[in-house]
């Protein structure tokens, strides 16, 4: 808060002389000079302006209020223990040779998925430009190294960590990024040093990841931050841009936004939740994952979500608070209960729980945030992540014992018929051109299929969504949904962007699972292929095993976030939405915890624009602006809405939203099918070289073969896990 006093004294004014300024009472300046916190936002801009200061300039005169922050301990102490001592096993564990056939799970991979399963869940801040998200971040933080005013500060999307987390060739505690860096590559030396524009102190921050500072020169899009504060021992905090016309900071904010797994949105508590923040909500809590569905009971639904009525000062009574939230969740509820709420299984009472006000200055005001922060922290999520490695342990033991053990069979097979795998390995050589044929049939199958969807997507476009933006189904829409005139003003809009927008969802959702068998049958032709290694000369006529389906997984691993995103494709269920999963990195994501496949339901609203397909802020702010007059003013305020999705080309852009969504669906195809075919070549290579005469002998190194995959078994078998449960 700031120094009230020292605003005054250095103006060179009596506390007698002030007051005649702003119409206040000398006793009135006492008190407010001794409780800062209790002046409303009206007094202190008087206070300002009478002293002849601003707010910037006052910024630096700031009282710290004796704040500690969040402290949820360290629930993951206990998990990144028995993870390290995994890492120990894996070091002293097998390395697999390079003359092994391509394998579809080894060691590396488990090291690779220690990484992720280390990942704090990532606590994001987002809401309006006004609404104090930074205020709130240093109050969680128990800091005050977050730039932050009365006025709009934050420019850059700035990721917080705890300062034990910080790599070892980053020494300095900030780092400004540039365009095109992906925040989820942040322990890669080479690449943060690619996108690095300026390191240093917190004032780097200041200096470069504000508004009007230095950053925009550099075109300074993201931090680095790193900080001693108890909050970061459970979570990772991200602060965003305050949401605007500015469509740029906007698609940082929104790109950020799918990292999150707990998210809290603020909004002012005069004028709390406007038609904006329901277009952004409409996006995050697409993005958001759910956690009440798999968790234990007890766990509250929404546990991962605030909503926050924020410069709650002591001029608004609890009791107007109160009516706020209610009248915020009514709203919200309305919105979203036959689109996003209806699969979380959420009541309105049920999401009024999930709002809270906040007040740095006054505990009271800020109380319930923490509890319920602290709770979700502290216990809820670290339980949701345990469970999960857990689960995942145990399936990469079943897996690996059950994928090794075929091999080890199918190599004890050829042992037997090393004359017959060799003729085998002959006419699977023969009969590659035959096969790259087939590929490339099944490739044009699947091309032509992903077109086919693509035409209908647009055509769904044209006759189910742009009649839903007719003025005639909007005023039905008006009709059925408000009996407020101006609530519809401020809502309607909204709603039917909504509307349309989980209608796009739930059909590009449903068609991209129609893609599933369709990939199913490009792998499947592998099998064809390798029929010719599983000759009448074996004895049950089966070959070495080669999964085309893990390889075309690993291939899409390389275009995601993730690193690599499951060990096996056939735990993966709907294969063609999980092509567009790469698009997500949050931790909760990882672990499945999402509704349906949460790239596909965000992802026509992230193309569109800042805003829902670019219906901007300022844009729907004039709906409340005209008079209602002569006919009916649901049919006005329909054909106001009518003419506004005309004008920002609403349909339009949700055609090319859709052509972006097909043409990245065909673009990872490409990319895990590449993958597959590169896994094949090295696996004939393989067994050519296991079976070629010479001096060594083939049988020996089939022996040889076979010994290392038991011991890969062994291992895998042996992975020193307790799995509760």
């Amino acid at each position: 808060m700031f120094d009230l006093r020292g605003l005054r004294e250095a103006a060179d004014l009596s506390q007698s002389e002030l007051g005649n300024r702003i119409d206040l009472s000398q006793a009135q300046i006492s008190r407010y000079e001794s409780d800062p916190g209790s002046a409303t936002m009206e007094i202190v801009f008087a206070w300002l302006g009478a002293c002849g200061s601003s707010p910037e300039a006052a910024s630096r005169t700031f009282v710290q209020v004796n704040h500690a922050g969040i402290d949820a301990g360290q629930p993951y102490e206990g998990l990144h223990r028995r993870l390290s001592l995994l890492e120990q096993y894996i070091l002293t564990g097998p390395e697999p040779s390079e003359s092994l056939p391509p394998l579809s799970i080894t060691p590396k991979d488990l090291m690779l998925k220690i990484r992720h399963w280390r990942r704090k869940p990532s606590l994001l801040i987002a809401g309006r430009f006004d609404s104090g998200k930074t205020r709130i971040a240093n109050a969680l933080l128990g800091s005050s190294n977050l730039p932050s005013q009365y006025t709009p500060t934050t420019s850059v999307v700035t990721y917080i960590r705890h300062e034990d987390d910080k790599p070892e060739w980053q020494r300095e505690e900030v780092w400004i990024m540039g365009t095109g860096f992906d925040p989820s590559r942040w322990e890669d030396e080479k690449y943060c040093q690619k996108y690095r524009l300026v390191s240093g102190s917190f004032d780097t921050l200041r200096q470069f990841g504000t508004k009007e500072s230095k950053g925009d020169i550099l075109r300074a899009k993201y931090a680095l931050v790193y900080m001693e504060s108890p909050l970061l021992r459970s979570c990772t905090l991200i602060d965003v841009p305050g949401y605007s016309d500015a469509e740029d900071e906007e698609r940082s904010a929104d790109a950020a936004a799918r990292l999150a797994d707990l998210l809290l949105y603020t909004a002012p508590a005069k004028g709390f939740l406007d038609a904006a923040d329901f277009l952004h909500l409409g996006l995050l809590l697409r993005t958001l994952p759910t956690i009440h569905a798999r968790s234990s009971k007890g766990i509250e639904k929404c546990a991962n979500l605030f909503l926050i009525a924020t410069h709650a000062e002591p001029s608004i009574s609890n009791s107007d608070l109160n009516k706020i939230l209610d009248r915020g969740a009514e709203r919200l509820y309305k919105q979203f209960k036959d689109t996003l709420l209806v699969s979380r299984d959420v009541s309105q009472s049920d999401l009024r729980e999930r709002f809270k006000t906040f007040w740095y200055e006054n505990q009271e005001r800020r109380a319930e945030l923490e509890q319920g922060l602290l709770r979700t922290l502290s216990s809820i999520l670290p339980a949701v992540l345990e469970k999960h490695v857990n689960n995942e342990v145990k399936e990469i033991k079943t897996k690996a014992k059950s994928v090794l053990s075929a091999q080890v069979e199918a190599y004890e097979r050829t042992l037997g018929s090393i004359d017959a795998a060799r003729r085998s390995l002959v006419v699977l050589r023969e009969e590659e051109p035959k096969h790259r044929r087939r590929i490339r049939e099944k490739r044009e199958e699947v091309k032509k299929y992903i077109s086919s969807l693509h035409k209908e997507s647009t055509a769904f476009i044209k006759s189910d969504i742009a009649p839903m933006l007719t003025a005639v189904a909007i005023e039905k829409g008006i009709r059925a949904n408000f009996t407020d005139k101006d609530e519809a003003k401020k809502d309607a809009c909204t709603k039917i962007l909504e509307e349309a927008q989980f209608r796009m969802d739930e059909f590009l959702m449903a068609k991209s699972s129609q893609l599933s068998p369709v990939l199913e049958g490009y792998f499947r032709e592998y099998n064809v292929s390798l029929g010719s290694f599983g000759t009448v000369d074996f004895e049950d006529g089966s070959g070495i095993p080669f999964d085309a389906q893990g390889a075309f997984v690993g291939g899409l691993a390389g275009l995601t976030t993730l690193g690599a995103l499951g060990l096996w494709a056939s735990a993966m269920g709907n294969l063609g939405g999980y092509i567009l999963v790469a698009k997500l990195a949050s931790v909760l994501s990882m672990v499945g915890l999402s509704i349906g496949s949460t790239s596909l339901v965000t992802l026509v609203a992230s193309l569109g624009g800042p805003v829902t397909l670019g219906i901007g802020m300022a844009t729907l702010c004039t709906l409340g602006a005209w008079m209602l007059l002569g006919e009916s003013w649901q049919s006005r305020l329909a054909k106001k809405i009518e003419k506004l999705m005309r004008d920002n080309g609403f349909v339009a852009k949700a055609e090319q939203a859709v052509n972006t969504f097909w043409e990245q669906t065909w673009n990872a195809f490409e990319s895990g099918a590449k993958e597959v075919e590169n896994k094949y070549g090295q696996y004939i290579v393989a067994n050519e070289q296991l079976l070629r005469d010479e001096k060594i002998g083939s049988k020996d190194k089939i022996e040889a073969t076979i010994h290392e995959l038991e011991g890969l078994k062994d291992f895998f078998a042996g992975i020193p896990w307790r799995v509760s449960g």
